[in-house]
């Protein structure tokens, strides 16, 4: 019912955290002068995306590729979480944010990691959820610069 994304290339070795919050590449800490050297970016991913060879999920380069676009890209709220207490609360919308997904996540337990990186100017596409209307939304967030929309 969902297809993968056509570009299914992950962190090697995968992303882990400590408890202090520092993000680690197998042995190596990821920092913010070494991350581009480290990780599979949404760079990579936008340059990956204009070549179909690099396609996961493709037979072979001149096939139609048969996962979806832009399946690691999501469009995340952004709230103020400052007047919570334990969690609960009303929590203002501030904006909206492009997250491109680094790797998939991981359950363990009642835990789960969730690593990406927030992107500029990335184009989301959409389609609305299973029963618009039926309760809070938004199910399809229309951005003001999306190429690929005609309400733009």
């Amino acid at each position: 019912t969902y297809p993968p994304d056509v570009l299914t290339t992950q962190q090697s070795p995968p992303l882990t955290s400590d408890e202090f919050g520092n993000m680690f590449q197998g042995s190596t800490q990821v920092t913010r002068d070494n991350a581009g050297e480290l990780l599979y970016t949404y760079s990579n991913y936008e340059a990956d995306s204009a070549d179909p060879s690099r396609y996961d999920f493709s037979p072979d380069a001149t096939a139609p590729p048969t996962g979806v676009f832009g399946r690691r890209i999501l469009v995340v709220p952004i709230g103020d979480c400052s007047s919570t207490i334990n969690g609960q609360g009303t929590v203002p919308v501030l904006g909206y944010g492009c997250f491109f997904l680094l790797q998939e996540a991981e359950q363990k337990g009642n835990e789960s990691s969730i690593y990406g990186e927030f992107s500029r100017g990335c184009r989301v596409s959409g389609t609305a959820g299973p029963t618009p209307g039926a309760g809070p939304g938004p199910y399809l967030i229309q951005l003001y610069d999306d190429p690929d929309s005609r309400d733009s």
